[in-house]
């Protein structure tokens, strides 16, 4: 069970708890969108509409100076709205966007092509009224905001906020070694708003790096403004635990906080910093605690759930035949796991092992693999062999289970837990009592955000990566959630369970 929150340092607005665990102040978290590029849009959209009504109507040629009748149709709403929607998926509401014209330009015009292309489907197959008012509105609304947008937004925005943010005189400090920070160094003084750079190496000797990172994060210069306006740590440089607590430092600190590791290429959700920072870096967007209870993250588990329990009702059902005729037993296994901030709740799933299968072993392993000490087992053969993180050919488990397992379809009775709401459908896999109890305080981070059925885990990584790994990836997706990871994990996850890698 989560423990209250005790002040250990009212000078880094930072907070900790009696398991020694570390949180951010959410005052201090900083903004990560330009929202006023959301109203610029919508006035460039309905001026690049009245513009495009204004080349149909024949008395605005006929009578250049005189009143012109122009018809509004109200179903171009949705297109402009479908427009803005794309443009956010893309990621053209971030202020990263803004750093790179030419990235901005090209990612502006893919996104605007795509929207195109939903729009001329939703005109076609809902028979919207434009249709049959003008193509020439609808193609001519989209070049002339194209023409539009692109000189405001790439132009004149985008030179405005990089002058901002030049003459904030913020440096970006580059947390880790000379050499694993060699290319991203080079990218960032490609970047006029991240040019600046100090370079902090954690191993350098010089007392605890914790405390000189710390002074780091919160140095001032002569004015009192803080000197550093973003860091960009490098998780390969030093342990999980250690980017963990500098992450945590960094947001207290008010930085805007970006993190480079392998393991989070999955969390990218739009390409945007990836082809920005030509690195895998994922933005920290908010606390792990705030991951599991958005009210679009719960809208979009409710219906995904209950449409996966209609469609998937056969499979099930065929499933729980398998399962009774090929063992004694019942069909559904039912178990205590621990959920969002340490509360337990029940757990379900179809039952993969013998009835009265010994939880002994599993317990001594993932103990071991908790403090470090887990081997990596061999699966396949020749080319197809790999190391995975847990009890392989296990003989507690049936036949008919180790192909449930392979595939992960032992899982899907978990979507009734995700209707109930002990479950997302995207978050840390809920661990056991007894894995809890082994945890290190910077483990338990991990319970902080909603469980899920599906993760990161899954679908970069699956038993092939290390504990610590699997809990640095679980903080990561909390600390950078998003609809659209969650959307994009989803649907990650099917082929991930159909190929199987990584499954028993």
């Amino acid at each position: 069970m989560a423990t209250p929150s005790v002040a250990i340092s009212d000078r880094t607005g930072i907070e900790g708890d009696r398991s020694g665990h570390l949180r951010v102040l959410p005052a201090k978290v900083s903004s990560t969108r330009v929202h006023w590029l959301v109203g610029l849009d919508i006035s460039m959209g309905a001026l690049a509409y009245f513009l495009a009504m204004l080349l149909r109507a024949e008395e605005a040629f006929e009578r250049p100076f005189g009143p012109v009748s122009l018809s509004v149709d109200w179903s171009m709403v949705i297109l402009l709205g479908t427009t803005f929607l794309v443009f956010y998926i893309y990621g053209l509401y971030e202020w990263e966007v803004l750093m790179s014209p030419s990235l901005h330009l090209w990612t502006f015009f893919k996104a605007l092509a795509v929207a195109f292309f939903i729009s001329a489907g939703f005109i076609y197959i809902f028979k919207l009224p434009i249709v049959f008012q003008s193509r020439l509105i609808v193609f001519g609304t989209f070049f002339i905001f194209f023409l539009i947008a692109a000189i405001v937004r790439v132009v004149i925005v985008s030179h405005v906020v990089r002058q901002r943010v030049v003459a904030s005189g913020r440096t970006t400090l580059v947390v880790g070694s000379e050499l694993r920070t060699e290319a991203l160094r080079e990218r960032l003084g490609d970047l006029r708003g991240f040019r600046k750079i100090r370079t902090f190496d954690p191993a350098e000797p010089g007392g605890e790096f914790k405390d000189r990172f710390a002074a780091l994060a919160f140095e001032r210069a002569a004015d009192g403004r803080h000197v550093f306006g973003r860091v960009f740590i490098d998780a390969g440089s030093c342990s999980y635990e250690d980017v963990v607590h500098m992450i945590t430092v960094a947001r207290a600190a008010g930085l805007d906080v970006y993190v480079v590791s392998r393991l989070v290429r999955a969390l990218s959700g739009r390409r945007l910093l990836f082809d920005l920072f030509e690195a895998p870096v994922v933005k920290i967007r908010h606390d792990p605690e705030r991951a599991g209870w958005s009210l679009g993250k719960r809208l979009f588990d409710i219906a995904v759930s209950v449409v996966a329990l209609v469609l998937l009702s056969p499979v099930m059902l065929t499933i729980a035949v398998a399962v009774k005729l090929s063992s004694r037993g019942p069909v559904l296994f039912t178990q205590e796991r621990i959920g969002r901030d340490g509360v337990p709740f029940r757990f379900y799933k179809f039952r993969s092992m013998a009835a009265d299968a010994d939880a002994s072993p599993h317990a001594a392993y993932v103990k071991e693999l908790i403090n470090g000490n887990g081997v990596a087992h061999l699966t396949g053969d020749g080319e197809d062999a790999e190391e995975v993180f847990k009890l392989v050919s296990d003989p507690r488990i049936t036949r008919v289970g180790r192909f449930l397992r392979k595939y992960s379809l032992d899982e899907l009775p978990q979507f009734w837990n995700v209707l109930r709401g002990d479950m997302s459908m995207v978050g840390p896999r809920p661990p056991l009592p007894y894995e809890v109890s082994e945890y290190k305080p910077w483990h338990r981070e991990r319970l902080l955000p909603t469980p899920g059925v599906s993760g990161l885990w899954q679908v970069q990584g699956r038993s092939r990566v290390s504990f610590d790994e699997m809990v640095f990836q679980d903080i990561m997706y909390a600390c950078a959630h998003e609809i659209l990871i969650d959307v994009g994990i989803c649907l990650r996850t099917v082929p991930a369970a159909i190929i199987g890698r990584g499954g028993a």
